[in-house]
């Protein structure tokens, strides 16, 4: 990440030196002009006035573009929200420890932090990549995707989470209003880890036993994937259910108060 800082910023001053060579070979070009009017009296002042003004003009141009070049790549970068920095900074928002996320991002540690009790929900249509990120969430899932939302989850790097008590990881969420159900899709890709502990009695990924164990459609293409549920809940899947009394070691239930769980790659390690 500060590699990533630090070489954003060395191209910031590499181009704003050459913007300033190329300045400076203006106004070299413009000043030998002038010292030839200079050198011969007899050039009407209207001539000299002209020149100064388009030396003013190129001058503003110039220092238009040099000051643009140096500032886009901070303004662009990553912008610190919570104990998260976020890039661009446009599709998160933060609030009383809660990353909210409504647009395609990278999420990644702020500086100075290794770890953080902060969590993301993705609240929009969103592919989010989570680069070295480690969550520990203490009332919540640590990566919640709300009801209707298509996400994509993107691993780069070593990324743990590790859901607060009664909660999933990472946790599609699932709801039901009178007969109308709604269930977040998620997809997790990547060439990273995530590890995915769940809180007490709840899965790694899936369902939390404070919802009762309930989650949306989950598919993994990619990626290295440890995921580690609680007592009696699964580490993909559903949680405890005190709901019905039954518990979730498997991978699926046929019911409509759970989505479906694909599997089409990546590396996986489950516990229950």
């Amino acid at each position: 990440m500060i590699t990533r800082r630090m070489a954003a910023q060395n191209a910031s001053f590499g181009r704003s030196e050459s913007f300033s060579r190329i300045y400076t070979a203006i106004l070299f070009r413009e000043s030998k002009y002038i010292a030839t009017v200079d050198a011969h009296p007899q050039a009407p002042s209207h001539e000299m006035d002209e020149i100064m003004q388009r030396n003013m003009k190129r001058f503003a141009a110039v220092l238009l573009v040099c000051l643009t070049l140096v500032l886009y790549p901070q303004l662009a970068s990553a912008d610190p929200l919570g104990d998260f920095e976020v890039t661009p900074a446009s599709t998160g928002s933060y609030a009383d420890g809660v990353l909210t996320i409504t647009g395609d991002a990278q999420v990644s540690m702020a500086d100075g932090k290794t770890s953080t009790s902060n969590r993301i929900v993705v609240a929009s249509n969103a592919t989010v990549t989570l680069d070295d990120v480690s969550i520990e969430a203490s009332d919540e899932a640590a990566f919640l995707v709300k009801p209707g939302v298509t996400a994509t989850l993107t691993l780069s790097g070593e990324n743990s989470l590790t859901g607060g008590d009664g909660y999933a990881a990472v946790e599609p969420a699932w709801n039901k209003s009178g007969d109308t159900v709604t269930m977040a899709d998620l997809t997790i890709n990547g060439t990273g880890t995530l590890n995915a502990t769940g809180g007490t009695r709840s899965a790694g990924i899936g369902g939390s036993k404070a919802r009762n164990g309930v989650y949306g459609n989950i598919t993994i293409k990619s990626g290295t994937i440890n995921a580690n549920g609680a007592t009696d809940a699964a580490g993909i899947g559903s949680s405890d259910n005190p709901a019905n009394g039954t518990s979730s070691g498997s991978y699926k239930y046929v019911t409509d108060r759970w989505g479906s769980i694909t599997i089409d790659g990546g590396t996986i390690t489950q516990q229950a």
